[in-house]
């Protein structure tokens, strides 16, 4: 591992904004770091997400396929969409993030180090994994009017709704509660919409809650929302929540951070599938991993083992 480290050119793709504008204080220890080690790499710093797309589009048509991703869950899905969009062959891609968000919940499936820096003393020991990724395109009748692609979950209904009201909305302070105080502030307004999911190997039609479509395990900063998920199987774990209670919800957090939810609640079930569609009528919400997505119905396919990442696992 250390020796593929050292043969290659790293780009390192650093957005300054991430962990309440503290992203630099740990990226200077760790190009120290890497300079130590005879690493070879070169800076971009990313301001904002069109500045990332734009750099990454650049050093993919360069040629150029291995990153450092310093931020938080949302840079890591900007880079690999800017990747994905490019229209190089990403099996060729080999990424490093290094966990500087808020939430960090794709990191928690592949146990990383809580801290950055012990993240690039260890990464030495850790392995890529030829990684799954899925794709959301949203339908407007018969026409494709946006697409993102995900390394983690794409939530529909309440968990859209949360994301919805979470973002622009963070404090500079405290900021991981967010997500759990617009979990309850949501909780009491929101009502179950009625949806249906069509896969080539299952179909729902009720009222629903929430849906997790799920490549990695955690969500909303810790929530292990879909617990059996696996990075590299091929397939999308799902967890459907119908109709539920609030009380019940809040009854339940806990088994929502632990995972054990899917086998304590009447109301869940769960699936998995290379393919699915989400529909509503209205038009229902989805996000993917922070990012709400337009207003529509939902197809969500796999590339399997399409980018490789790494892994502490």
């Amino acid at each position: 591992m250390k020796a593929f480290l050292k043969s290659e050119l790293w780009h390192l793709i650093i957005n300054p904004n991430s962990l309440s504008d503290k992203c630099l204080n740990y990226t200077e220890p760790i190009k120290d770091l890497l300079i130590r080690e005879s690493v070879r790499f070169e800076s971009h710093i990313v301001i904002n997400s069109g500045i990332c797309r734009t750099t990454i589009d650049k050093l993919c048509k360069e040629g150029n396929c291995h990153f450092m991703v310093f931020g938080g869950d949302g840079t890591l899905n900007e880079v690999v969409n800017a990747i994905f969009n490019s229209g190089i062959d990403t099996t060729k891609v080999y990424i490093i993030p290094f966990p500087l968000g808020t939430g960090n919940d794709w990191c928690r499936t592949h146990r990383y180090p809580k801290d950055a820096i012990e993240t690039a003393r260890q990464m030495f020991n850790a392995h890529f994994i030829s990684h799954d990724v899925g794709l959301v395109e949203v339908l407007r009748g018969d026409k494709v009017a946006a697409t993102r692609h995900f390394v983690n979950i794409a939530g529909f209904g309440f968990d859209a709704e949360v994301i919805k009201k979470t973002v622009g909305n963070k404090p500079k302070y405290f900021s991981s509660a967010t997500y759990l105080i617009n979990l309850l502030k949501v909780l009491f307004s929101y009502k179950s919409a009625q949806m249906s999911i069509f896969s080539p190997s299952f179909s729902v039609t009720d009222k629903i809650f929430s849906i997790a479509v799920g490549i990695c395990e955690y969500n909303g900063n810790g929530m292990r929302q879909v617990p059996m998920a696996k990075p590299d199987d091929g397939i999308f774990d799902v967890v459907v929540i119908k109709d539920i209670k609030p009380s019940k919800v809040i009854k339940n957090v806990k088994k929502l951070y632990s995972g054990s939810h899917i086998k304590h609640l009447s109301e869940i079930e769960v699936y998995q599938t290379d393919a699915l569609v989400v529909t509503a009528s209205p038009y229902g919400r989805c996000e993917v991993e922070g990012e709400m997505l337009p207003e529509g119905d939902y197809r969500i396919t796999m590339r399997k083992n399409s980018i490789n990442i790494l892994s502490f696992k």
